[in-house]
């Protein structure tokens, strides 16, 4: 009786979520302010458009794939599946996070995804691999901060405060890490008999399960998606005449640490990356409609359309004949 009383919670909580992040991405569109400047753009260059939406869905399913892969790998301590699944859990997460502070909700909906016992392992795993991503790109930030402040012609006192900014939310990730980490594995290694601490520890310990081996492909994952992904945002600056040279992909690695590190709720997420791309793109040019054009396009590609996909997609059955992986 419980157990069904459950899945109607369960099942209820998910059309919620799916109505909610529906409504958020298809408000976005329609609240846009830039579309005649767009179409004014896209009436002399249909054909090339045509062909870079292509090549941007593209680069979203091999980005969801890459991830896919990386989550698939990150679960085998505690449970192993497959490729279709660890894609539609990932799918599923995006639609979650978009609605959620910080995208809390996207390591949550994945470990939901899964039998019960597996969850909270589930769950640190995938926040293991979020601290990895937001590693990569806060390094890839402060290298292209490093880069432009030795170019003369971006010094500027903006620049000198986002740079100050970049590395004082960067210092604090590292050092809430180190805590956390410490407060882990003092939990793991603890010899008290407090029910409390064992329960936890039992749970914590898959991260000593992470070998560097693991570290490194879960890493080279990340890279991979990181490349994608500010590959896409080059293509589109591109195709608007913002940006015609590869060294401008600096910009871009400030732009994704930036939005990755400033403190926000996802409801507010499009509107801090118009507002970090036009500062950042804007030293590059003067068109400011282009520039929040080419960054909704990408958000609604990266961002909405995965939470459209997931929105019809049945979550994977908790199936019990998925051997779940007890080393």
């Amino acid at each position: 009786m419980n157990d069904q009383k459950n899945q109607s919670v369960i099942r209820f909580a998910r059309l919620i979520i799916t109505v909610v992040s529906l409504a958020y991405v298809f408000y976005r569109i329609y609240n846009f302010q830039k579309w005649d400047e767009f179409l004014q753009h896209l009436s002399d260059n249909r054909a090339l458009f045509y062909l870079l939406l292509i090549v941007q869905f593209l680069m979203l399913a091999i980005n969801i794939s890459f991830e896919g892969a990386k989550w698939k790998y990150l679960l085998t301590p505690v449970r192993i599946q497959n490729f279709k699944s660890s894609v539609i859990q990932v799918l599923k997460g995006l639609q979650l996070g978009v609605i959620t502070p910080a995208r809390i909700g996207e390591p949550v909906a994945r470990a939901l995804m899964l039998p019960q016992g597996s969850r909270v392992k589930a769950f640190l795993l995938s926040s293991a691999g979020s601290i990895l991503q937001n590693i990569v790109l806060g390094f890839s930030g402060i290298g292209g901060m490093v880069y432009l402040a030795s170019t003369s012609d971006f010094n500027s006192t903006l620049l000198s405060v986002l740079k100050e900014q970049i590395i004082f939310y960067v210092g604090i990730f590292f050092a809430a890490m180190l805590i956390v980490l410490g407060v882990l594995f003092r939990i793991i290694s603890s010899k008290k008999n407090k029910r409390y601490l064992k329960k936890a520890a039992q749970h914590i310990v898959v991260l000593q399960q992470l070998t560097i081996k693991n570290i490194l492909i879960v890493t080279g994952f990340t890279v991979l998606r990181y490349l994608v992904y500010t590959s896409q945002l080059w293509l589109m600056l591109w195709f608007f005449d913002i940006s015609i040279h590869p060294s401008d992909l600096n910009l871009i690695f400030i732009y994704f640490a930036t939005i990755t590190f400033i403190p926000a709720i996802a409801i507010a997420d499009i509107g801090i990356r118009g507002s970090v791309a036009l500062f950042l793109f804007g030293m590059i040019s003067a068109n400011h409609e282009a520039i929040m054009v080419s960054v909704f396009i990408l958000w609604v590609i990266n961002v909405g359309t995965p939470v459209i996909i997931a929105s019809f997609l049945k979550s994977p059955e908790k199936a019990k004949s998925l051997p779940i992986n007890q080393t």
